[in-house]
């Protein structure tokens, strides 16, 4: 779980980084962000690699001092570690390929997975066509081939005409402006998962001292919800994805009202399971006869709640994923559950079962309840839009805070306007004097399209064929005298 913690953690700074520069159609800050993304993921690689090849047994006598489960702990450890080298490197390359158009390949890698995954469990864990069988290590194996097979369809699907495509001779370049972006967002949720993984261990143990019936329901429950969230958050991604790329491209309304309808969208995916679940619960407990009376009671009102915790969930869903991960609001996200869950969800479970010893219903509908004590801020935050904001600003060369300092008092006093344009016309940076002129906030312009405004509305022709000109032709010398607003400039 540690290794999927921070596999996940560089999946948002990737996702975060990458979409906005495609969408501004920056294709080489895309291929700067893979880079980076992938030495990232080659450290992490090589350290759980070998951290599981050379020191099994260690690790195991850390987590269990029963000797039997250490001795299946080494084998399953050396068998998946090929997997600790792989997993981040195809993981993080499928981030960078589903935030630049290539959702297909990501779609056809996972279903060859999925459907190779569970034949090739089926061969190695229980022993097939002659194969004997393996056991955990069988399951190990698996994993580990599977990644193997990822990796070369990667591989073969790395081709010169692609747009984004891995240049393996460039993995050794350090983009130090990249870098520093790519940890500043991927860091926030690299403790926000691994305060996650914590609290959802704690809550399994107050399921677990619950009695086995409680716990054999719980598992139950959390295998049928792994499917059924499964849909709510693949939507939240995509919304991701297109949300990403219009912020980087400063459609900014566009982005607020696509999120809009996300959250819609999602709120019905979410209250369709719930109605799923209510409707054929007894169906889903009738197919686990092995399950005692009360176990098969207790999934029935787990399933219950279940579905209406999916109700909140794909609300907070597309939040967290699709708007506020996109926009960087990552800091926020990541205090908001660690307070839900340490201060709110953990104790309420810890103080139900073991001080006031409450039924075991109660205790499941209060640690389930996370999602709901934190709906309000999740909305008022999406709402408040600080997450609208373009992450792929151009940031000038700057050595130091004293030339920092003296580059916005020099420009901020010139009776000139200056404006800072990218290289498909969004405002870098504009000036107090450059506002006046065009009677517009710089604050609030920074990011947008001035180009596309002038060209949209048809206003001040000769301003937007000035632009046009110093955009196309970068390396020449622009003076014109033109009308603007009725006046010579």
């Amino acid at each position: 779980m540690i290794i999927n913690c921070l596999v996940g953690a560089a999946g948002v700074g990737i996702s975060a980084l990458a979409a906005q520069y495609y969408g501004k159609k920056d294709l080489e800050s895309v291929q700067r962000v893979m880079v980076t993304g992938l030495q990232y993921s080659v450290l992490l690689g090589v350290f759980f690699f070998l951290l599981a090849l050379l020191f099994p047994g260690i690790i195991m006598k850390v987590l269990t001092n029963d000797a039997t489960l250490v001795t299946l702990g080494e084998s399953y450890l050396r068998y998946i570690c090929v997997s600790f080298l792989l997993m981040p490197f195809v993981q993080s390359w499928m981030t960078i390929l589903k935030n630049s158009g290539r959702t297909r390949i990501v779609t056809a890698i996972s279903v060859v997975s999925g459907v190779l995954n569970l034949v090739l469990d089926l061969i190695f864990v229980f022993g097939m066509f002659g194969l004997p069988a393996m056991g955990i290590s069988g399951a190990a194996l698996c994993t580990s081939v599977v990644m193997v097979v990822n990796l070369l369809i990667l591989l073969a699907t790395n081709r010169k005409e692609n747009a984004v495509r891995v240049e393996f001779g460039k993995l050794l370049n350090a983009y130090k402006g990249i870098r520093r972006k790519f940890f500043h967002y991927a860091f926030p949720p690299m403790i926000q998962n691994g305060a996650w993984i914590l609290a959802n261990t704690a809550i399994a143990a107050i399921i677990g001292h619950l009695g086995k019936d409680a716990v054999a329901a719980n598992a139950m429950t959390m295998l049928v919800g792994s499917l059924l969230v499964s849909l709510y958050n693949g939507a939240s991604t995509g919304t991701g994805i297109l949300l990403g790329q219009e912020l980087g491209n400063g459609q900014f309304n566009d982005a607020k009202r696509h999120a809009v309808d996300s959250m819609k969208m999602n709120v019905l995916i979410g209250s369709l399971i719930c109605a799923f679940l209510l409707l054929f619960r007894n169906q889903i407990a009738a197919l686990n006869p092995n399950l005692s009376a009360q176990s098969q009671q207790y999934l029935k009102f787990m399933l219950a709640v279940l579905g209406f915790k999916c109700v909140f969930g794909s609300l907070c869903s597309v939040i967290a994923t699709g708007m506020l991960s996109v926009g960087g609001d990552l800091k926020y996200l990541t205090i908001l559950d660690i307070v839900n869950l340490w201060c709110i969800i953990v104790p309420i479970g810890l103080l139900s079962a073991f001080v006031l010893e409450l039924p075991v219903p109660v205790v499941f509908v209060l640690v389930n309840l996370d999602e709901t004590t934190k709906i309000v801020h999740m909305v008022r935050r999406a709402f408040a839009w600080k997450w609208v904001k373009n992450l792929t600003k151009v940031e000038w060369a700057e050595p130091g805070r004293h030339q920092r300092i003296m580059r916005d008092r020099l420009l901020e006093n010139m009776p000139t306007g200056a404006l800072l344009l990218g290289s498909y016309g969004n405002i870098v940076y504009a000036n107090s004097a450059a506002g006046r002129i065009l009677e517009m906030d710089p604050q609030d312009v920074q990011g947008s399209s001035l180009l596309r405004y002038y060209i949209e509305t048809g206003s001040n022709d000769g301003f937007a064929n000035l632009l046009l000109d110093s955009l196309y032709h970068t390396n020449e010398l622009h003076s014109q005298q033109i009308t603007y607003q009725g006046k010579q400039t």
